[in-house]
């Protein structure tokens, strides 16, 4: 009974206007999942830790949970391309992000309020301005955000595990 079963060919979970998800629960039984859709679940507060270590997650949304307190203190998606936190009003802290995402190109923080703007951390500033690849930031409500200027890369390594890319 104790033993986890694990879905290696799970690759597209659908959560989407779960009306009574509070806690979205452990997420490593599915480490194969490349799009992951939580969006309108009106009562979902929190989500597990291990939603940040999905490494072949490509797309996240979780737009439109206004209840969403915290997400995981860190994420290491290697393949997330797209993150919508977009509506999630209630959101704290943004966690902190690895320098090795490079493949994030849209982030969708519209709506969020002054709760994250206040505490977004020092990562995702350094993220937003210097990966060429984020190509789209919706930081309509976090002028904070919009000041910064790109600048080089921080960390060149996290662009060796990536084929075809450029300097």
């Amino acid at each position: 009974m104790g033993d986890k079963v694990v879905l290696p060919c799970l690759k597209f979970i659908d959560l989407s206007n779960s009306l009574r998800l509070k806690r979205l629960p452990d997420v490593s039984w599915a480490p194969n999942v490349e799009r992951l859709v939580l969006s309108y679940c009106f009562s979902l507060v929190e989500v597990h830790e291990s939603l940040g270590s999905l490494k072949r997650l490509v797309y996240l949304d979780m737009g439109g949970c206004n209840r969403l307190r915290c997400l995981p203190s860190r994420i290491e998606m290697e393949s997330l391309e797209t993150l919508n936190i977009s509506y999630c009003r209630s959101l704290e802290t943004f966690p902190e992000v690895s320098p090795c995402m490079v493949k994030l190109s849209e982030i969708n923080v519209f709506g969020c309020g002054t709760n994250l703007e206040n505490n977004i951390p020092n990562s995702i500033r350094e993220f937003c301005t210097s990966f060429p690849k984020l190509r789209r930031l919706y930081p309509l409500y976090l002028p904070k955000l919009r000041s910064f200027k790109k600048r080089s890369p921080p960390n060149k390594e996290c662009y060796s595990k990536t084929k075809n890319r450029k300097f």
